[in-house]
């Protein structure tokens, strides 16, 4: 599975931060914004401004990760949507049109059953029933469809005190940029209710 890049993204192995971060992803949520995304080899964490992503950078090292100036093959990596990779990154692999990024297959380890907490079961449910841009049944499509917008909706509501209306503008600002969908705001009014009750 592959994920998208938008603007200014740090890119971290998952691997890496299950193995050296205590705590592993939970440690990584509370300097995380609302784009954090993963594919199961991947996560990323998008920005609009450079400063964001030094100071998310920092917050990566100061929790164990390696960065791209020490000797051995980094965690993590910043890509540029236009530019690409800012340093060499032996594990990512872009694809073509440059806008989606994989572990490289070598790399990739085989996909096993996920346990789902009970708080992923309930956001998946709301977003299929109150959001669903797509407008597709989980009865046809794969259930896990929006699996990927669940730990950024989980991170905000932990982390930040999410209040209703940011948590609308940011389900807007995800069918905007995300899906490429003209924005519906009584979506995310029904879907930010379900999911703060």
């Amino acid at each position: 599975m592959a994920l998208y890049l938008a603007s200014i993204s740090a890119i971290i192995r998952h691997a890496a931060i299950s193995e050296r971060v205590p705590g592993g992803q939970e440690a990584i949520w509370p300097i995380a914004n609302g784009t954090y995304r993963t594919d199961g080899d991947l996560v990323a964490v998008s920005f609009q401004n450079p400063l964001d992503v030094q100071q998310f950078v920092v917050g990566l090292i100061g929790r164990g990760l390696r960065g791209t100036d020490q000797k051995r093959t980094p965690d993590y990596v910043v890509v540029d949507l236009f530019q690409g990779p800012t340093s060499v990154c032996p594990w990512l692999d872009l694809t073509e049109n440059g806008a989606e990024l994989a572990l490289m297959p070598s790399l990739r380890k085989p996909k096993r059953p996920k346990s789902v907490t009970q708080e992923v079961l309930e956001v998946r449910d709301v977003l299929w029933r109150h959001w669903n841009p797509l407008n597709v049944s989980p009865e046809i499509t794969d259930e896990t469809e929006y699996d990927d917008y669940i730990p950024g909706l989980i991170a905000l509501k932990r982390h930040f005190g999410i209040r209703a209306l940011d948590l609308q503008r940011y389900l807007i600002w995800m069918q905007s940029n995300w899906i490429n969908q003209e924005a519906d705001s009584a979506r995310a009014y029904r879907t930010d209710s379900a999911l703060l009750n």
